[in-house]
């Protein structure tokens, strides 16, 4: 048992820590290099008036709560982690940490799952994602590449930073406050299920680093989609031409200012 807990402790100290910590570094500067290089991507402000609801109401509550969740969980997780090697905490509040992450977690554990099935068939894999892949999309060039509602580099997003790393932290993060009453007995497994929770949640910061900065500063007006929850004619047309042309021949459920799918009426104010 003294020598499982030893091994334990080294992976976690030598292996988890150090790497998950450079990992994590690496992104935040890839993305301050990128901000520098390149700035906000497109040139549509989403500052028009309001042409098509992007996300419902449902849609935007349900990602800001998990949204939220994550950020909590992120923190508290971090400060836990890498706080007493950088500056020792006082008991008080490691303690209030690790209350906030019990409370954090059934909230995103629940959180997750809506997304990611609200989600699931606008980030399924096409033929012409290759395409936009292969020339990086608006990366490598000055105009963005057609897209669906979600763009090829989303997609990837979606299944690699939320998904699979989401769902691996959901699970083990419930079997570690032992919502998982089969593991209480198993004391050897939870060391080696605190590392797959570690190195889950790792990925996940790492990837949705990328996703919070294009949603904030990457891309022109990409925030105020999802807080409000419409975009401009310009922007859907810039960002997301193959959505926004599904949209207005009628083959997308979407609303839109004038009169949306059932011929009601939508006020196209700026919400």
């Amino acid at each position: 048992m003294i020598a499982a807990d030893t091994a334990w402790r080294h992976a976690r100290e030598h292996g988890l820590i150090p790497y998950g910590g450079t990992l994590l570094l690496i992104a935040l500067g890839v993305l301050a290099l990128l901000y520098l290089v390149k700035g906000p991507l497109g040139s549509a402000r989403n500052n028009g008036p309001r042409a098509i609801e992007r996300f419902t109401p449902f849609e935007r509550a349900a990602h800001w709560t998990n949204a939220i969740t994550f950020c909590l969980l992120a923190a508290s997780g971090l400060a836990m982690a890498f706080g007493p090697g950088l500056l020792p905490l006082p008991d008080m509040i490691i303690d209030a940490l690790k209350g906030l992450h019990s409370l954090a977690g059934p909230l995103f554990a629940v959180s997750l799952p809506l997304v990611l099935i609200i989600f699931l068939n606008d980030n399924v894999a096409s033929r012409g994602d290759l395409r936009w892949l292969a020339r990086g999309g608006a990366m490598l060039g000055g105009q963005q590449l057609p897209s669906h509602r979600f763009n090829p580099a989303e997609k990837i997003m979606f299944w690699w930073g939320m998904f699979f790393p989401g769902l691996i932290s959901v699970g083990s993060g419930l079997a570690l406050d032992g919502w998982i009453p089969e593991l209480d007995d198993l004391r050897l497994a939870m060391p080696v299920v605190h590392l797959i929770h570690l190195a889950a949640t790792l990925v996940m910061m790492a990837a949705l680093a990328g996703h919070i900065y294009m949603g904030t500063l990457g891309v022109r007006g990409a925030y105020q989609a999802m807080r409000g929850g419409w975009v401009d004619e310009a922007w859907a047309r810039e960002h997301h031409r193959l959505w926004h042309d599904e949209v207005m021949a009628g083959h997308i459920p979407a609303r839109r200012s004038g009169a949306g799918p059932a011929g009601e009426r939508v006020d196209d104010r700026a919400p």
